[in-house]
């Protein structure tokens, strides 16, 4: 299989203190990346979020998350994905839903690169569901 990981699932990895709603998607990520024959994707996005959260006094963990990120293969965001990102949150505010935090359109653009290369999305964060029920329809 091949999957696209998103940011939160990256940093609860490494600093080992996932949200409980967050677990079993840790746990499920470990068991995943354990089989040889499953491919992991990020795109420079997932960097800069990872990276810019980590404390100038936190280099142990910097270079660790660094050296995670090197793993993974990192793919482009296209003009195509852009667009299709902003097509598609226009239309989830059309619809009325609302995402939470202040990164949202990041969230547009992970879940639209996802698609864009056929890859399954794993995330904790809850508002990708909103995204794909008014993707799917």
């Amino acid at each position: 299989m091949k999957y696209f990981i998103d940011t939160n699932l990256i940093i609860d990895l490494i600093e080992k203190k996932a949200k409980d709603n967050c677990k079993d998607k840790i746990i499920e990520l470990k068991n995943k990346l354990k089989d040889s024959d499953n491919e992991f994707f990020i795109n420079r996005l997932v960097i800069v979020e990872t990276l810019r959260n980590t404390s100038l006094k936190k280099t142990k963990i910097y270079q660790k998350l660094k050296d995670t990120l090197e793993a993974f293969t990192q793919i482009d965001i296209t003009p195509e994905i852009y667009e299709q990102a902003i097509d598609l949150s226009r239309l989830c505010r059309s619809k009325g839903v609302v995402l939470k935090g202040s990164c949202e359109a990041i969230d547009f653009i992970h879940f639209i690169t996802a698609k864009f290369y056929d890859l399954e999305l794993l995330s904790c964060d809850k508002d990708f569901a909103k995204i794909d029920e008014v993707y799917q329809k």
